[in-house]
């Protein structure tokens, strides 16, 4: 199975370029935990029904089957 993991992280900054030399800074000093907000891991999502067309999904809504 395959994982996907997104960390957040706030930096403040005048700019954008300011803001991603400071988080490589942080980073290459091993600080960058200062500046995570948040961190995220999904798992692959694994459909077991086949995908239905929105017409096929009304039908199947309004007929009860």
């Amino acid at each position: 199975m395959r994982y996907t993991i997104t960390q957040v992280y706030v930096v403040p900054a005048r700019s954008q370029a300011e803001a991603t030399d400071e988080l490589m800074l942080a980073m290459e000093q091993g600080n960058a935990g200062l500046f995570l907000v948040r961190t995220s891991v999904r798992g692959e999502k694994v459909s077991v029904l086949p995908r239905l067309s929105w017409w096929a999904l009304i039908r199947r809504q309004l007929t009860g089957r």
